[in-house]
C-alpha cells in the first residue's frame, strides 16, 4: 500500500451514491480474482501486495459488493445483490476486524466474509477514474472515512438526519447540522 497512514481492519467507509447501471455480481468468497471484470468502482480497492489487501466498493442499480485487491487476489467479501434503483442511497460499509457489512438508507442488509489477509486498508481513490476494471459512471455526495466501525444505531442516526433534515443532532461529541 502505498499510505500506511490510511485505516485498516476497522473503519467505515460512507457516501450517498446515486447508481446509473448495473455491474457484475460476482459470488461472495474470501478467494479468487472476480472483481476484475463488469464492475462499477464507486472506490477503487487499492492493490495490498501478497499479504495484505486494499478494500473497494463497486455499486450498480442492481446491488452494492465489496472488494479486497491483492496479488491474484480480488474476492468480492460482501455481497447485496438488490435492486437500488437510479435515485439517491445512503450506502455505508462498515469493516469490523476485518469483515465487512453493507448498510443501505440506514438498515443493515449484509455482513460478508472475515478476510484472511493481514491488513485491510481503506480505499484511496474514489470515483473509478483510474479504475482498471471498472469506472463508476453515477454520482457521490457526501462521502465520509472514519477510523472507528460505526454501531447500527449511529448509521440508522445519521441516515434520518439527512433523509428527515432535523435541525441537530448529537452524535458522542459530534453535532451535526444538514
Amino acid at each position: 500500500m502505498s499510505d500506511t497512514n490510511l485505516p485498516s481492519n476497522t473503519f467505515t467507509l460512507e457516501a450517498w451514491i446515486q447508481a446509473r447501471e448495473t455491474h457484475q455480481v460476482d459470488g461472495q468468497s474470501t478467494s479468487g480474482t472476480g472483481g476484475i471484470s463488469g464492475q462499477r468502482y464507486a472506490f477503487y480497492p487499492d492493490h495490498g501486495g501478497s499479504s495484505q489487501a486494499g478494500a473497494g466498493l463497486s455499486v450498480g442499480t442492481n446491488g452494492i459488493s465489496v472488494y479486497e485487491h491483492g496479488d491474484s487476489y480480488m474476492p468480492a467479501l460482501a455481497v447485496y445483490a438488490g435492486a437500488i434503483g437510479t435515485g439517491w442511497n445512503h450506502i455505508i460499509v462498515v469493516y469490523n476486524n476485518k469483515q465487512p457489512s453493507i448498510f443501505l438508507n440506514g438498515v443493515p442488509v449484509h455482513t460478508g466474509y472475515t478476510s484472511y489477509r493481514s491488513e485491510v486498508h481503506a480505499p484511496l481513490s474514489m470515483g473509478g477514474l483510474y479504475a482498471p476494471y471498472g469506472m463508476f459512471p453515477g454520482r457521490m455526495d457526501e462521502v465520509r472515512l472514519s477510523n472507528v466501525a460505526r454501531s447500527a444505531d449511529w448509521i440508522l442516526q445519521s441516515y434520518d438526519l439527512v433523509a428527515n433534515q432535523s435541525s441537530s443532532v448529537l452524535f458522542g461529541s459530534e453535532i451535526r447540522r444538514p
